[in-house]
């Protein structure tokens, strides 16, 4: 199973403007590559606590993981992260014992 992503950056003061220094997804020519983005959150003149205020709720879906990759998604990741995690053996046996993890990850 893939490592979850969290992340937690210190807001920097800039000139005029609090900015937060983040690493986001993207796809580029069928692969992932994380590019580090710079995103501006307020005015220099807001208090420190404020902006890490500010900054935990712009973080929260990547940290939840509620930020979905894309159409770029391999077919493979998303049977690996959808299709095994809904194999509770109450609910579908029939699919889970057709289909094993190890038969996907043969290339």
């Amino acid at each position: 199973m893939a490592r979850r992503r969290f992340q937690d950056p210190k807001p920097q003061r800039l000139g005029r403007w609090w900015y937060l220094l983040t690493w986001q997804d993207e796809f580029v020519e069928g692969r992932r590559i994380r590019k580090r983005k710079r995103i501006k959150l307020a005015l220099a003149t807001m208090p420190e606590r404020e902006v890490r205020k500010i900054a935990a709720e712009m973080l929260r879906p990547l940290n939840q993981g509620l930020i979905s990759v894309g159409s770029g998604t391999k077919f493979e990741d998303f049977v690996e992260s959808v299709a095994f995690s809904l194999c509770v053996p109450s609910l579908n046996q029939i699919f889970c014992s057709h289909i094993g993890p190890m038969q996907l990850a043969q290339r």
